[in-house]
């Protein structure tokens, strides 16, 4: 299969708690599917039955269901569209921290595509955001791993170092950024504990988000190491370097190495 036909669109929330409210992410994932003319034909709710064959009904009784943990919903074969959504703390393990996010995967589109913004303002006034990235895939088991931190065997070395990071210090995330994306979404608590924004060129487009801000670094959505991403944007992520994480995948000083070689930097 050609890279296009496999390459996706992810936006992703790293969220601290269940959602305020059910009802409005039924609709958010029902449109979402709608504005991306793709049906809906399976679903996953994690909950103690096996996964589900779709219907509108079945999924609106699982998600309104107390025992539903989380659900994800695609359509069929490859699939272009695919959400996932955190719903709740499983009363069964009440002391146990799970991964919370919030998934849309979608064809390739703009940063400023309305059908995503819309769905990731539904999301961050109903989730108490941490942070969140929007970026390109190189295939959907790429997009899902930057959201969930599920590894796979099928990862070179070097995103698998990464992603191996990124999970032993997501804790670390609720306090500071993971990475810059091409369009990074900041809750408002990592935002307020941020030195003001830089001047860099192209010139950061920031938009509002209920209370997150969404961060939009670079004109199109690439893989957030892509090497023209990471030259173009030397500068702001050098500021932005101490208050993240610090996986070393993203370190300036390595990434600089990494334009070397390649070409697009002097020695």
């Amino acid at each position: 299969m050609r890279r296009e036909l496999s390459e996706r669109t992810c936006a992703f929330l790293w969220v601290t708690a269940p959602p305020r409210e059910i009802e409005p992410l039924i609709a958010a994932l029902l449109q979402a599917f709608r504005d991306f003319g793709e049906k809906p034909r399976r679903m996953w709710p994690l909950t103690r039955t096996k996964k589900n064959s779709y219907s509108e009904a079945r999924f609106v009784a699982a998600v309104r269901a107390d025992e539903t943990t989380s659900v994800t919903v695609k359509g069929l074969g490859l699939a272009q569209v695919s959400v996932h959504l955190d719903l709740r703390t499983d009363r069964r393990y009440p002391d146990f921290s799970p991964k919370r996010y919030v998934e849309l995967t979608a064809p390739v589109v703009t940063p400023d595509d309305p059908r995503l913004l819309e769905f990731l303002r539904t999301a961050c006034a109903l989730y108490p955001v941490s942070q969140g990235g929007v970026f390109r895939a190189e295939n959907p088991d790429h997009a899902g791993a930057e959201a969930s931190l599920c590894n796979t065997s099928t990862f070179d070395p070097e995103a698998s170092r990464r992603i191996d990071f990124d999970a032993g210090n997501r804790d670390d995330a609720s306090l500071k950024v993971r990475r810059l994306y091409p369009v990074t979404i900041i809750g408002p608590e990592i935002w307020a504990a941020l030195p003001p924004l830089p001047e860099v060129a192209p010139p950061l487009v920031v938009r509002d988000l209920a209370d997150c801000k969404m961060v939009t670094a670079w004109p199109t959505l690439v893989d957030p190491h892509d090497l023209q991403f990471l030259l173009g944007t030397r500068a702001l992520r050098r500021w932005l370097w101490p208050h993240t994480i610090q996986n070393p995948a993203d370190d300036p000083h390595e990434v600089d190495i990494r334009l070397k070689w390649a070409e697009l930097l002097p020695w």
